[in-house]
């Protein structure tokens, strides 16, 4: 570790051995998580997040080892008959950290610098892509927003999927959950600009989620009496319907 003349941090990770190329993406990461790392001046402690004071202890750790991680996923529930199937596959494969972003991609062998292709500043992952990239978390708040919903994201796809069973968010969350619409957009959005180089903006990402919602809801009863227009220049009827008739 050194610093620049700046005073910022700068991490040299100085591997002892040659990697795999199906392991070139992980230092990518390490370095990625090192850099967005504040330091400042001062005595460094530790403290040990499973017990109450901080201290260390063999039975907390046993305890933390083998408590399960939030609230268990259950895959069946991505295998609905109003879903399309292509989609239930996607669902299944992103839960399961498959699908091929660029850091699956090189574990498999491929040599490519990990780079996600829609910020163009870190390292493309599932999470990043479906979660923690800026245009993704925006698109979420915004239909988040438009509901009443307060929601804490995580940093895991799995866990958002696993802990969508929100208070007085039954039918609403079919349209965003259940039916995977923004996580199956965004993912056509980044192939969209690997395969064709196109980029289309936050309106024109949320109007594509709503017409694949619009469309997956067509044999349910959830948006009877509405039509396309309805969701593109007057949502805001549509969401009081949603809600209010919960």
């Amino acid at each position: 570790m050194s610093r620049d003349e700046e005073g910022r941090v700068q991490w040299n990770l100085d591997l002892k051995r040659r990697l795999y190329n199906w392991k070139i993406g992980e230092p990518i990461e390490l370095s990625s998580l090192l850099d967005r790392q504040i330091f400042e001046d001062g005595e460094d402690n530790r403290a040990w997040n499973f017990e109450k004071f901080g201290n260390f202890s063999v039975a907390s750790c046993y305890k933390a080892l083998h408590q399960p991680l939030g609230e268990q996923f259950q895959e069946n529930e991505i295998w609905d008959p109003m879903i399309p199937t292509k989609i239930s596959f996607f669902a299944w494969l992103v839960c399961h950290n498959s699908i091929l972003t660029q850091d699956n991609l090189a574990r498999r062998g491929n040599i490519i610098v990990n780079r996600c292709v829609l910020c163009l500043k870190d390292s493309e992952s599932v999470n990043h892509l479906l979660l923690n990239y800026p245009f993704t978390r925006e698109l979420w708040e915004v239909f988040l927003h438009e509901f009443g919903v307060q929601w804490v994201f995580h940093n895991d796809v799995r866990r958002l999927f696993a802990e969508r069973q929100v208070e007085h968010f039954t039918k609403a969350r079919n349209l965003l959950w259940r039916f995977l619409a923004i996580s199956w957009i965004i993912w056509l959005k980044r192939n969209d600009r690997i395969f064709n180089d196109k980029y289309k903006d936050l309106h024109k990402i949320t109007l594509c989620v709503k017409a694949i919602v619009f469309y997956w809801s067509s044999p349910t009863k959830l948006l009877t009496g509405f039509r396309f227009e309805d969701l593109v220049f007057r949502w805001d009827r549509v969401v009081k319907s949603i809600v209010f008739s919960q």
